[in-house]
């Protein structure tokens, strides 16, 4: 929801992903989601918030299982803070 666009805009975003193994090559999924692999269930919270008319924030919060499909899975958390400047 929302756009960052101009000063004081705001952006929120709710993914969820549930990626099994061999669905998709590896090479076209998402590298900054729960590892960048396929086989993996989770939530992507995404917080952002235009600063400046040319700088604006990014919060990315993922969490999920990884390597589902294997008696061996594991809980990924991640957090992910950026920060754009365009000149």
């Amino acid at each position: 929801l929302g756009a960052l666009k101009e000063q004081g805009s705001w952006l929120i975003g709710l993914n969820y992903r549930d990626v099994r193994k061999d669905a998709t090559i590896g090479y076209f999924t998402d590298e900054s989601y729960l590892l960048g692999t396929t086989d993996v269930i989770g939530t992507q919270l995404v917080l952002g918030y235009q600063a400046w008319p040319s700088a604006s924030t990014n919060f990315n919060w993922d969490s999920g299982r990884v390597g589902i499909s294997s008696p061996s899975n594991y809980n990924v958390e991640k957090y992910n803070f950026d920060f754009i400047a365009n000149f």
